[in-house]
């Protein structure tokens, strides 16, 4: 059997309590949580830390608890694995500057959320 992707996501939340989310190119889900894969030796920390500097340019942050975990399946990586096991935790930040793209939006409640890309 293929093996898990251990990853780490963050609910990035700013002082307008509005949550940033990505757009991703495969169901089932769309909009998810900044974040990705954990590398091996790597804390989640030290992972998120490198993701949300990464997708988001977000250096100046609280690390907040871990809020969930989540086991999901999906097609990934060329099948490579099986699925991933995630932790998300709460973070937040007095200088989200994170623009509003195609790929990254702010969303501040489920308006936002149902309304169309």
């Amino acid at each position: 059997m293929k093996p898990w992707r251990d990853g780490v996501r963050a609910l990035v939340i700013d002082p307008d309590e509005r949550v940033v989310l990505v757009h991703f190119d495969f169901p089932p889900f769309p909009w998810a949580p900044p974040g990705g894969g954990v590398d091996p030796g790597e804390s989640d920390e030290e992972a998120l830390r490198r993701e949300l500097r990464e997708e988001l340019g977000l250096l100046d942050y609280e690390l907040g608890p871990l809020l969930w975990n989540r086991e999901h399946e999906f097609d990934f990586a060329g099948g490579r694995f099986r699925g991933q096991r995630e932790r998300c935790y709460l973070v937040s930040s007095e200088n989200a500057a994170v623009p509003w793209d195609e790929r990254l939006r702010w969303f501040r409640g489920l308006a936002d959320l149902s309304a169309p890309r």
